[in-house]
């Protein structure tokens, strides 16, 4: 919900400026003049808490209605939002001033656009009540100018996708597409859509500014893989709305990208997608050591068991080093490799078993005795050999 935090009453009428009735209302529809109009009613006279999905049932109009009209007279510079915050506040600005500038409006060094005399805020979460600020002194420092962060938003950013209410999707129903939408939605899911379901999935394209397309394939490629929570399809959506994904295109080389590298993570026991981290590591690897899928998958399946999930991607990338460096290139030469491999090992192991069984000959293990039976005159022997080497005799 976006709720308006408005200043109490402070008299019974609600000056609206020449400027705006000249220059910017008779080009603009009906629609956006009522809710320009009663917003700026609401910030004299409303009441606290008053929010946007409130005004829309009083207008007698959809919520996004109202929100699309509030980007319009932001980019036609009749009033202004101020992102500097954590939510976004709209401000009316002084129109005796002069006008704003398409590109944004001016600000103060505090960051608030210069010219505020009575301000809501849209995006906040609870029901507390913004108090209207003084006019800034104009002439405390330069403006700067500041651009809108997307001058295409369709709506301005709010906290949370809004609920939409059936009457709101009976008239989007009106749209072929939007139509469409819902209908393939249905078979994919294979049940009737009830209304949060199909407010969530409209969001995807109102909210989170996915084309009808791309919503389409979405629904498609998850509800294929066998995903067809609620909750899944939103964060895709998300993710493919923070990522730009916004041509069926750009949804088919991401999904091809998960379809691809999500095996890997797979044959190592791991379950979730992979992140563009993980993407980015296993390009290389094919793109360094020249595997096939199938050889990296191999590699995968003997890395499981072998490493805890945060040093499995390093074992992996480990065992395609050994096989690259070995000119290992097929399944084939990874059999033979392991059967060379055994061999080595059965070597080595009967190769210690043989050490172990020989005596050791230290000098400890050594001994020395005396053949009693021998009838060689030691002691004779030993005079001998004093004499022959210069030893004096005794």
């Amino acid at each position: 919900m976006s709720y308006l935090g408005l200043h109490s009453p402070t008299d019974s009428t609600t000056p609206v400026s020449d400027r705006f009735l000249s220059e910017w209302m008779p080009s603009a529809s009906g629609t956006y003049v009522k809710v320009y109009l009663y917003f700026l009613y609401l910030s004299r006279h409303g009441s606290m808490g008053q929010s946007t999905k409130d005004a829309a049932r009083v207008l007698l109009m959809t919520e996004s209605d109202i929100l699309e009209a509030v980007h319009y007279w932001e980019e036609k510079g009749a009033l202004a939002v101020d992102r500097s915050g954590d939510t976004d506040i709209l401000v009316f600005p002084d129109l005796s001033l002069p006008v704003l500038s398409p590109d944004g409006p001016k600000q103060d060094p505090s960051g608030r656009p210069a010219g505020m005399s009575r301000s809501y805020d849209v995006s906040a979460e609870d029901d507390s009540a913004l108090e209207l600020e003084p006019d800034p002194v104009q002439d405390s420092a330069p403006a700067q100018d500041t651009a809108p962060n997307d001058s295409m938003a369709k709506v301005i950013h709010i906290a949370q996708p809004p609920v939409y209410l059936p009457v709101e999707l009976a008239q989007y129903r009106k749209d072929p597409a939007v139509r469409h939408l819902f209908a393939l939605a249905e078979k994919c899911l294979a049940r009737p859509l009830s209304n949060p379901v199909a407010s969530t999935l409209y969001s995807f394209y109102d909210y989170y500014k996915l084309p009808i397309d791309v919503v389409e394939y979405l629904i498609q490629y998850c509800t294929g893989n066998g995903q067809r929570s609620l909750n899944y399809l939103e964060a895709v959506a998300r993710d493919w709305s923070e990522n730009k994904i916004d041509t069926v295109d750009k949804a088919e080389f991401q999904t091809r990208r998960y379809d691809i590298y999500r095996p890997y993570l797979r044959e190592m026991g791991i379950s979730r997608y992979p992140t563009d981290k993980d993407a980015e590591r296993f390009a290389e690897w094919e793109e360094k050591y020249h595997f096939t899928q199938e050889m990296i998958l191999e590699a995968c399946r003997r890395a499981k068991g072998n490493a805890s999930e945060r040093g499995l991607l390093k074992y992996t990338e480990g065992i395609l080093r050994n096989w690259y460096s070995k000119g290992i290139k097929t399944r084939a030469q990874i059999l033979a490799d392991d059967q060379l491999h055994a061999k080595d090992t059965e070597n080595q192991a009967a190769a210690r078993k043989a050490a172990a069984a020989r005596p050791s000959r230290t000098r400890k293990n050594m001994t020395y005795y005396h053949d009693q039976n021998s009838t060689v005159d030691y002691d004779a022997l030993g005079h001998e050999l004093a004499v022959n080497s210069g030893y004096p005799k005794k």
